[in-house]
């Protein structure tokens, strides 16, 4: 059986280090709570859409349903800690969501 890995195209290659660096970033922004750290569920969920494509390329079923269930986390990180209170603050406004 051949490396799957070794064979794919220079646009999926981007799409594991583009996931890997999103990931590594957020996660290092998250844990030190940097001003801004809540930005860093937006990297985190780019960074597992980015590695979940990569996964489904190579055929990688596990990899790929564990990065959909961390997007699916991340993005509950970004709709509390970035939407939700941007909304509860009125400074934006989502037309039919009020």
């Amino acid at each position: 059986m051949s490396n799957p890995i070794a064979r794919t195209p220079w646009l999926v290659r981007g799409l594991e280090i583009t996931g890997c660096c999103l990931g590594i970033t957020g996660a290092m922004v998250l844990s030190l709570k940097v001003t801004g750290f809540e930005y860093s569920w937006l990297l985190l969920t780019l960074s597992s859409v980015a590695t979940s494509a990569f996964a489904f390329y190579i055929r990688a079923w596990g990899l790929m349903t564990q990065q959909l269930f961390f997007t699916c986390c991340n993005s509950v990180g970004a709709w509390t800690w970035l939407i939700l209170p941007a909304l509860q603050s009125g400074n934006v406004s989502i037309p039919g969501l009020s």
